[in-house]
Order: structure tokens, then sequence, then C-alpha cells
């Protein structure tokens, strides 16, 4: 399965985040999510936000970036450039 969550502008999301806190600086904040092996995560319009790794491990790719990501609980990644994130692995994420 493959989860697609793209904003319609880059400071409103298209979904329904019920109470979540986002703002024009941080309009993704407080969504959270999970990812298994076969279900990943992908985002578009993230540049400046942050992925947190919350439990397992996430392996996140950011368009145009030559590395891939892995994450361990605790880590964050700042995504530092526009385009398409992906987040694999085995664990919870939040943004």
């Amino acid at each position: 399965m493959f989860e697609v969550l793209v904003p319609t502008h880059p400071m409103k999301p298209s979904l329904n985040l019920g109470a979540a806190p986002w703002t024009e600086t941080n309009p993704m904040a407080g969504l959270s999510g999970s990812v298994t092996f076969s279900k990943t995560a992908a985002f578009a319009h993230l540049q400046g936000q942050a992925i947190h790794c919350d439990a397992g491990y996430l392996w996140v790719t950011i368009e145009n970036d030559a590395e891939d990501h892995i994450l361990f609980p605790g880590e964050s990644l700042l995504i530092p450039t526009p385009g398409k994130v992906v987040i694999g692995g085995k664990g919870n994420y939040s943004l």
C-alpha cells in the first residue's frame, strides 16, 4: 500500500488533520503515522519540516538527494529541499 499525503497548497493541508496544530510556518505539524515493509508514506511540500522517528526505524528518501537517510528512535531529519519525500522502514513517524 502506498499512502500519498499532498497538500493542495503548501500552506494548507488537503487532508483532514483534526486538531493538528498546523500553522503557516509548519503546515503539517502534528501529523503522524506508521510505515511497514508493505506500506510507505509519501509527502510533498515538506521543505523546512522535520521528520521524527518515534519508534522502530525509518528509511527516508528525498527527491534529488543522492543519499537515503536511516532514522532510529529519537532521531530527526530536517528536509532541506523541495520535492517528494518517501518514508519507509518499520516504525512510527511524526512531523
